[in-house]
């Protein structure tokens, strides 16, 4: 009786170590049908981790433009990036007329005759833009 109960006990202490250590006994695998299957250690598995990725790369460009008659303006963006794992990146352009009319309203004309001070026009042609990249290895 004795012997058959260490006999339990060393089983016990020896299923527990290997639920304990994260790995599946051969019968569970045999079970799900991986019976041929090897268990490899932490440190196996982290030498060949990653080592699937073959590269990213990623690339864009933006532009904007515009344009009136005594002005213009425009702007052109561009990035690329490579990496082992990831790349990634962002482009922005913009661009924008501001036109302004200043004079000839609300004036008085002198001596009865015409409006008031002539008419100005300013025209500012604004443009911008940013890029960003990044990679991981």
């Amino acid at each position: 009786m004795r012997v058959c109960l260490l006999g339990l006990l060393v089983a016990v202490m020896a299923v527990s170590q290997s639920s304990a250590a994260g790995v599946p006994s051969q019968a569970t695998l045999a079970d799900m049908g991986l019976a041929g299957l090897a268990v490899m250690s932490d440190d196996e598995a982290l030498a060949v981790r990653g080592f699937g990725y073959r590269s990213a790369s990623a690339a864009g460009q933006s532009w904007a433009s515009v344009a009136v008659q005594g002005g213009s303006a425009g702007s052109e963006n561009s990035y690329n990036a490579k990496g082992k794992k990831v790349a990634k990146g962002h482009t922005l352009s913009f661009a924008a007329i501001e036109v302004e009319h200043g004079g000839g309203h609300g004036s008085k004309g002198k001596g009865g005759h015409g409006g008031g001070k002539p008419k100005s026009v300013s025209i500012k042609a604004i443009s911008g833009g940013s890029s960003y990249a990044s990679n991981r290895n």
